[in-house]
Formats: structure tokens, sequence, C-alpha cells
């Protein structure tokens, strides 16, 4: 057994984490079991987003023959502007929804009653600072994506590994917003200095949940799979049962994996372990480091 403050090392302690995070998952849909009218707020992100991409993807599409003129093969600056405008309003949506769950997740953990409603009304009072972290986040991810594609071997490599690093960092960054009201920079330092605390705990979430998402979605494969076996018909109406479910799961997993980033921020600032959770072995799971 390693010492208390030294981390697992090897892939029976990678293992162990990956493990826990599942126990947490399933604590996690036992906090939002109790309110799964939030499984909304993703759908209408969704919903949202959707808007988002008509008004200002289709047209980018369209204005003047896309995105490059048919005759001189140029880029077209109108084009660019509608696609970058609407990929910044996209991730805001998400924020915003994210923003929303959080909320919720926290009024659910301090023993109130949360609803599709009141969640929105939370996120909209920290609305002008989840908006600013989501504009840092879009440039930052923008920087980083030029960074992978233009850079070459280099590039690709070291923008991989800055925008695992920046995703660690960031990975308590809404609750920080939602909860003690920091501008963009102060989130970042923030959530930084929290992700020291937790930094396993962290990691074995977004790989955890990345794991739980890939089992998930594996049904569906299979639903398709079986479906070209049928012919035309069955394809197609296989294809349908599996986006209806993989849609599905990807609600699930958004409101489980704002759920865990409340749990987590609650007890990496305050050491605070949600009664919800006091049967997943929380002190091994969550230990400071």
């Amino acid at each position: 057994m390693p010492r208390p403050g030294v981390p697992a090392i090897g892939i029976l302690g990678d293992v162990e984490r990956i493990t826990r995070t599942i126990d947490m998952a399933k604590s996690s849909w036992a906090v939002l079991r109790a309110d799964r009218e939030l499984l909304w707020l993703p759908v209408l992100s969704a919903i949202a987003s959707l808007i988002a991409i008509a008004v200002f993807f289709v047209p980018a599409l369209l204005v003047n023959d896309g995105l490059t003129d048919a005759e001189t093969g140029q880029t077209n600056p109108m084009a660019i502007v509608l696609l970058v405008a609407g990929s910044l309003v996209v991730a805001m949506i998400a924020v915003f929804f994210q923003g929303a769950l959080v909320h919720g997740a926290d009024e659910r953990l301090g023993g109130g009653d949360p609803t599709v409603s009141s969640a929105i009304k939370g996120a909209t009072a920290r609305l002008p600072r989840l908006l600013g972290w989501a504009v840092l986040n879009f440039v930052v991810g923008s920087i980083i994506r030029a960074l992978r594609e233009r850079g070459g071997i280099v590039g690709a490599l070291g923008g991989a590994i800055a925008e695992m690093a920046w995703n660690l960092v960031t990975f308590l960054a809404v609750p920080v917003v939602m909860i003690e009201n920091l501008g963009p920079i102060d989130t970042v330092k923030r959530s930084t200095e929290l992700f020291k605390r937790t930094w396993g705990e962290n990691v074995a979430a977004q790989v955890g949940f990345g794991l739980l998402g890939f089992v998930a979605v594996l049904p569906a494969v299979v639903v398709v799979f079986l479906g070209s076996a049928l012919g035309s018909v069955g394809l197609a109406l296989a294809i349908i049962v599996a986006v209806v479910y993989i849609a599905g799961v990807l609600v699930t997993l958004t409101a489980l994996n704002a759920v865990f980033q409340t749990v987590l921020y609650r007890y990496a600032a305050d050491g605070v372990v949600p009664d919800e959770f006091g049967q997943t072995a929380i002190g091994g799971a969550f230990d400071h480091r």
C-alpha cells in the first residue's frame, strides 16, 4: 500500500482509480436519479446548439459559394467569420448548460430540490462569468488546435500534451465559476489549485467517464451490425435506434459528469463529502494529493 499522500504507481493503481471512478459514477447517478428532470438540461443544450448551427453554419456554407471562392480558390472571409462566431456561440451554450447542471447538482447535494427552472436561473445569475470562461476556453482551445494542425509532428505532439494539460487543470472550472463567482483568469488559477489537491481523481474521472462512454455505446454498434444483416430497411431502422440510444447515453454522461465535478469541487474546496457518496469508499476515492 502506498503511503498517505503518495499516489499509487503502476497499472494496478490506475485500474483501482478507474474502478473507484465507476463507483463514483454510480453514486452520481443516485444523486441524479433524485432529480431526473435535470437530464433535460443537456437536451436543451443540444437543441440550442442545433439552432445556433442553423443560424451560423448553414449561411456560412451558402454565402458566396461557401468557404472558398469557386473561381479564385481563396478563403471566403465572411464564411470564416460566421463559422468562428457560430463555434463560439455553441461553446457558450455548452458552458451555460453545464453551469446549470452544476447549480442543480450543488442544490441537491445541499439538501435542496432543484428543478430545470432553478438550475437555469442559477446559471443565468452567473451568465457574465460563464460567458467569460467560455470565451477564454474557446480561445485557448483554438490556439491548441491551430498548433496541432499547422505545427507538423512536433506541433501535433505538443498540441496533444497542451490539450490534455488544459483539460485536466480546468476540469473544475465551471463549478468554480458557479460557486465562487470568479472571472476567467482567476477561475483557471483556482481550478489549477484544486487540481493539485485531487489530481489523481481528476485524471481517473476523465479516463473513467471516457471508458464508460465507450462501453455504453457498444450496444448501438451491435444493433447496427445486426441490422445490416436484415437488408436496407433493417439497417435504416437499426441506425435510427442506435442514434436515439447514443443521444440518451450522451445526455446521461453529461449530467453524471457535472454531478461528479460538483462533488469533487466540494471535497477539494471544503473537505465536504456528500451523504450520497458515503458507500463508495469516499476516503480512498477522494484522497488529497
